[in-house]
C-alpha cells in the first residue's frame, strides 16, 4: 500500500468569474485525508490579502504577470514540513537543495518589487474596479441590453464576468479588437471555440445567455475614459448583432 500522501489542488480565485473560493474549508478536509494541500493564486496576487500563515495549503503557487511584473517569471510557496517529500524536475543544490540552475535575478528583483507595489494598492484597486463596474452595468442598463452577472458569494472587484443574451462572445471580441478594445471571453487555457464555458454551464447559466460570455479585468493602469469609450463601444457593437 502506497503511504505517500495524494495531492489536492484549488484555485484560490477562479479566472473565469473572479469568485474568491472558501479553500481553507476544502484544504482542511483533504488534510483530514492525509492529503497534502497545493493553492493556485495566480489570480488572488494583487486583489485580495493573502496570509500563508493563517491558511491550511502545504503549497502555493504565484504569478508575476497578473501584477504587472514580467511574463514567464513566478514563485511557489513551500512549507518546511513538506518539502522534504518534494522531488524536484531540476535536481541540484541551489535554493535549498529544491531545484537547480542559474537563477534570473533580474525577473526574480522585479517580480517582488511588483507584488510589493501591487499589495500596497489593493484599497485603491478594489475603489477603482467598483466604480468602472458601476459605469458598465449602468450603460447596459441605459441601452437596454438584456445580461446576467456571472459570479459567486465573494467575489474579486477586479473582474466582472458578464453574459449577454443571445450573442457569440468570440464574435463581438473579434469586432473589438479591431477598434484595439479587448475583452476576455473565456480561459486563457481554454482554446475551444464557439463551446460553452464548462464553468458557465456548471453554474446554470441560461442557454440564451450562455454563449455571450465577456469578462472584463481592470487595473491601476486603467482609467475612466478608457472604460466609457469600451463600454460604448461594446453596445455599438452588440447592436449591430443582434439588429
Amino acid at each position: 500500500m502506497n503511504s505517500e500522501p495524494n495531492m489536492y489542488a484549488h484555485l484560490y480565485v477562479s479566472n473565469i468569474t473572479g469568485e474568491v473560493f472558501n479553500v481553507n474549508y476544502l484544504f482542511g478536509l483533504a488534510h483530514q485525508l492525509n492529503m497534502l494541500t497545493l493553492c493556485d493564486m495566480t489570480q488572488a496576487l494583487g486583489n485580495i490579502e493573502i496570509n500563508l500563515h493563517e491558511m491550511e495549503c502545504d503549497i502555493a503557487t504565484f504569478s508575476s504577470h497578473k501584477v504587472h511584473g514580467p511574463k514567464g517569471c513566478g514563485f511557489i510557496y513551500i512549507k518546511k514540513s513538506v518539502q522534504p517529500s518534494i522531488i524536484p524536475l531540476i535536481p541540484g543544490t541551489q535554493q535549498e537543495e529544491l531545484r537547480g540552475g542559474t537563477e534570473n535575478t533580474a525577473f526574480i528583483s522585479a517580480t517582488a518589487i511588483a507584488v510589493e507595489k501591487s499589495n500596497s494598492e489593493i484599497t485603491y484597486k478594489r475603489n477603482l474596479s467598483a466604480i468602472y463596474t458601476s459605469i458598465i452595468l449602468s450603460e447596459l442598463e441605459k441601452s437596454k441590453i438584456e445580461y446576467i452577472i456571472n459570479s459567486g458569494k465573494k467575489n474579486i472587484l477586479s473582474t466582472l464576468n458578464i453574459s449577454l443574451k443571445g450573442i457569440e462572445s468570440e464574435i463581438l471580441q473579434s469586432m473589438l479588437s479591431k477598434k484595439n478594445i479587448f475583452i476576455g471571453v473565456g480561459s486563457g487555457c481554454n482554446n475551444s471555440l464557439f463551446e460553452p464555458d464548462p464553468t458557465l454551464v456548471a453554474m446554470n447559466v441560461p442557454e440564451e445567455y450562455l454563449h455571450g460570455q465577456i469578462r472584463f479585468s481592470f487595473s491601476t493602469l486603467n482609467t475612466e475614459e478608457e472604460v466609457r469609450i469600451a463600454i460604448q463601444e461594446l453596445i455599438n457593437c452588440y447592436k449591430q448583432l443582434t439588429e
